[in-house]
């Protein structure tokens, strides 16, 4: 029969103790004797699999060394689990090795992550790692397509809707119209987002709406800080209105 339920919950509620001490490998090793006492309750694997992926994440070398490892043993205990495939996707678009045997271990997450793709239950946040992964790549007409695929899923978040505006801002042939309001849907969740006003600012740069494109910007410096590229930003609008003025102003900005 194996471990109980009442087990189970001993087992999670002491590997939970240790991880809020500091003690993963400690809570992994719990977590583990659980799972290992019969058939393994759903709730002792998912909470391995997590238990692993935080461990990949650890700063410390010691941990860094092992982050194959934990990374291989996430992926065998449960494939399908959308943590593992959304770890996996971010570490595709990632510069850092994962051990020496990275090849090997990246080459497990490229068939992981195509298959969690195809799946109707895929997690909304795989596509937006997908999607904002090959936007950082140039590659924006994939980018449209799995930041799509996020939006279709339900995901409503700030940093979906404008990266999708951004990139459909950086296609030819994108319908600024539609990215506006994704960005304006973006800024109402989120009013202090600067990324999203930017956005907002470089869409209506490109359909020649000026003054409203500098209120963005304007916006931006009053949340994030006055920059000389942005004050460069700036002076061209200015200048382009015909506020030659305003324009020297900000051409002052160091």
């Amino acid at each position: 029969e194996g471990a109980s339920s009442i087990d189970s919950v001993a087992y999670l509620r002491a590997a939970e103790a240790q991880a809020i001490s500091g003690d993963l490998p400690g809570a992994l090793a719990t977590l583990e004797s659980a799972r290992f006492d019969g058939s393994p309750d759903p709730r002792v694997t998912d909470s391995i699999v997590r238990t692993l992926l935080v461990l990949c994440q650890l700063d410390d070398p010691k941990h860094q060394s092992q982050r194959q490892e934990y990374l291989s043993r996430a992926i065998d205990i449960d494939p399908q689990h959308p943590e593992v495939s959304i770890y996996c996707a971010k570490l595709l678009f990632s510069q850092e090795a994962i051990g020496e045997e990275r090849g090997h271990v990246m080459g497990l997450c490229r068939q992981l992550v195509r298959d969690a793709a195809t799946r109707s239950d895929a997690p909304a946040e795989l596509f937006l790692v997908l999607g904002t992964g090959e936007a950082s790549k140039g590659n924006f007409e994939n980018a449209k397509e799995y930041l799509r695929a996020a939006l279709e899923r339900g995901e409503k978040s700030a940093s979906l809707l404008n990266n999708y505006a951004w990139v459909i801002a950086q296609t030819v042939d994108g319908d600024r119209e539609y990215a506006l309001q994704l960005v304006d849907e973006a800024i109402t969740i989120d009013t202090s987002f600067s990324d999203a006003f930017s956005t907002r600012a470089e869409l209506l740069v490109s359909l020649e709406r000026y003054p409203e494109a500098i209120i963005d910007l304007e916006r931006i410096a009053a949340i994030a800080g006055q920059s000389r590229e942005l004050a460069m930003q700036l002076a061209d609008l200015y200048d382009r209105i015909g506020d030659t003025k305003t324009a020297d102003t900000y051409r002052k900005v160091k």
